[in-house]
């Protein structure tokens, strides 16, 4: 904005010659405006079913399938732990592309049973050989102190 300050809130806009704030019931508004007109057969949802918490839903899903790291994820979103994963819808076109090619790739399949129980097993949150602590470079904590 041309007159904006640092005082001038965030969600300011622009309109005409003057300015004025987007209010949360605005955006509201215009998103469940746009849902009715895409319909929920193109969309999968109602109107009545998504609301401002959305957007924050989906600017962690377009960051996720942009490969933003994960810690930058949390970092923006405000997240103190993982739990936005929760908030990620699927897309099965991105998470799938080329899959089932890759799962012929390997004539023998083999399973192999666990022998890593507890504490030690890799799986187990915050582990540091888990693919989510990888990503974080370590504990969270670390990435904070």
């Amino acid at each position: 904005l041309p007159s904006a300050s640092p005082t001038t809130p965030v969600n300011t806009v622009a309109q005409a010659h003057s300015t004025r704030p987007i209010t949360a019931t605005k955006i509201l508004d215009d998103i469940r405006s746009t849902v009715t007109r895409m319909g929920k057969d193109r969309l999968g949802f109602t109107a009545n079913e998504v609301g401002t918490h959305s957007n924050r839903s989906a600017a962690a899903m377009a960051m996720y399938l942009a490969q933003v790291p994960v810690y930058t994820i949390m970092l923006i979103g405000q997240w103190s732990s993982d739990a936005f994963f929760i908030y990620i819808r699927k897309q099965v076109q991105d998470f799938t592309k080329g899959i089932s090619s890759k799962m012929l790739i390997s004539p023998n399949y083999f399973t192999i049973p666990d022998t890593v129980s507890g504490h030690e097993d890799p799986r187990t949150r915050g582990d540091i050989n888990n693919f989510a602590a990888r990503q974080n470079g370590g504990s969270l904590a670390s990435l904070l102190f």
